[in-house]
């Protein structure tokens, strides 16, 4: 089993940042996977469920032979007082 760390971090850059499109991809040996987090920015009035489906979708037509778990409702953040989907 290993652990794997994610450390934010503060960088200042001069301009604007007009998009975060952060990818970290780890490859797992057992099971025989990889697991791809992402950040990105969702638009006003988009659900959650909705932007995960989307991004299924496209990742579908670019993947050929995608195989991954249905999602399902997590409990994240601080004492997991949040709900997410994974």
């Amino acid at each position: 089993m290993s652990e794997y760390y994610l450390n934010e971090t503060v960088v200042t850059f001069p301009g604007n940042i007009i998009q975060d499109s952060t990818i970290n991809m780890l490859r797992l040996s057992d099971p025989d996977a990889a697991l791809i987090i992402s950040r990105g920015q969702m638009q006003e009035g988009d659900e959650l469920a909705s932007q995960i489906e989307q991004q299924m979708k496209k990742l579908e037509k670019q993947v050929k032979d995608l195989h991954y778990t249905p999602v399902q409702v997590t409990r994240v953040g601080i004492n997991d007082g949040e709900e997410g989907l994974e």
